[in-house]
């Protein structure tokens, strides 16, 4: 998911907003560089942008959560993320701005930073499991060809000389293109795990130790729920990337739903099929396709080639965010240096994390969707809109609710995560 923003003119202090400016006029090459967006474009923008690689552990989310249960928490997180997205959209039609420019409307210094820092851990968030499945991946190509085994630690170290000249390269859109790439191999691979399962279920049926509810881990679903759907940092870029702005609640809507089937059709068969006891022992449910298919192991390994080339854009607003802070220039070649230097401790930091977190990636990502992606998508938007438009006894109600089940959920839930590690 990639932030982007227009420069807008407020009356308020150009120094606090200088940092916001860099960020959003280079995130403008990662959505559009060729032009305002048409309906369908923006359509199909907003589907890349939320389906991400994350779909891959939704089938293991709802051994966490039950069938019955994780359907129902999906459909909560796209009402509240629709109805919050929707609240934003509102306060763009009297401030058009960023979403950080927005919160310093709102709040002042405080708020740009607290929605810079919510982003910031967001967007990293997103990058866990693409080490997850290059790993796992690289380990099984050298297990099938030279029956050698490497230690995690050993292979995240390759991938981190890898990756982090990549994300030094200073002109972003060389990479841009690989993302087209990867949205069709996403396609792919989906399409490959569904076929598989179907004729494992034909082989198998469907698996005997499903259930409707998981009593023991429901609770770290609900901050997955909260992951798959978070793109509420995308809505005001793709605002000002459109050329029909009036048309985009309505494509949003529609968007946001259709996510919402697929992932529930997605994270259901495969449940139903691999039951608990397959989907207890995986992470990523690529794990469950078979080794000895040429064919899958080339799919496997072509979109682990994307996932590296298309890294540096995945991390590239985190790095727009610190570098806003840490540099005070507009100029990306000012302190190439404190750049790349920065650019190595966020690669080194995320590596780091998913590494040692690996065997708890669905309570790690549950900690992202609640500690990180509920302030972007819930708190700060009813936040915002409270502060600078709501009038009405019910409006102001109803962002008050908001508020207080969003920080309910960042509190309860990443309590629960951190206390039942």
């Amino acid at each position: 998911m990639l932030l982007h923003s227009s420069t807008v003119n407020f009356n308020i202090e150009s120094k606090a907003l200088d940092a916001t400016k860099v960020y959003d006029e280079n995130e403008e090459l990662v959505l559009n560089d060729i032009g305002k967006l048409s309906d369908i474009q923006t359509f199909f923008s907003l589907i890349r942008a939320y389906l991400v690689i994350g779909i891959l552990v939704v089938p293991n989310g709802y051994f966490n959560g039950g069938w019955v249960f994780s359907n129902l928490c999906l459909l909560l997180s796209l009402l509240f993320t629709m109805g919050c997205s929707l609240l934003l959209l509102k306060i763009s039609e009297k401030y058009p701005g960023s979403y950080s420019e927005l919160g310093y409307l709102a709040f002042g210094a405080p708020g740009k930073f607290l929605c810079d820092l919510a982003i910031f851990a967001s967007q990293i968030g997103f990058t866990f499991p693409y080490f997850v499945y290059i790993w796992d991946n690289v380990n099984l190509i050298l297990v099938k060809f030279f029956e050698v085994s490497l230690d995690k630690w050993v292979i995240c170290a390759v991938i981190f000389l890898i990756f982090t000249p990549l994300t030094w390269v200073k002109r972003i859109e060389w990479f841009i293109r690989w993302h087209i790439f990867a949205d069709f191999l996403t396609i792919i691979v989906l399409g490959a795990i569904m076929v598989f399962g179907l004729i494992y279920y034909r082989e198998e049926g469907f698996a005997g130790d499903v259930r409707p509810f998981n009593q023991d881990n429901y609770l770290v679903f609900i901050g997955t729920a909260v992951y798959m759907f978070e793109g509420t940092g995308l809505v005001l870029p793709m605002k000002n990337a459109s050329q029909n702005k009036n048309n985009l609640p309505k494509i949003l809507c529609i968007v946001l739903f259709f996510v919402f089937l697929l992932v529930c059709v997605f994270g259901t068969v495969n449940y139903l099929i691999y039951g608990d006891e397959v989907l207890s022992h995986t992470k990523l449910i690529t794990q469950v396709l078979p080794d000895d298919s040429y064919t899958l192991l080339f799919i496997k390994v072509s979109f682990m080639i994307c996932l590296t080339v298309t890294f540096p854009v995945a991390v590239y607003p985190p790095n727009m965010i610190i570098e806003s802070y840490i540099c005070k220039s507009d100029n990306v070649n000012d302190k190439p240096w404190s750049r790349n230097i920065s650019r190595t401790l966020l690669v080194l930091g995320i590596i780091t994390i998913a590494c040692t977190f690996e065997s708890g990636l669905d309570k790690l990502l549950s900690i992202v969707g609640s500690l990180t992606c509920t302030p972007v998508a819930f708190t700060l938007p009813a936040m915002m809109h409270l502060k600078l438009i709501a009038e009405t006894t019910f409006s102001k109600a109803l962002d008050m609710f908001l508020i207080l089940v969003s920080l309910t959920l960042l509190v309860g839930i990443t309590g629960y995560n951190l206390s039942n590690w």
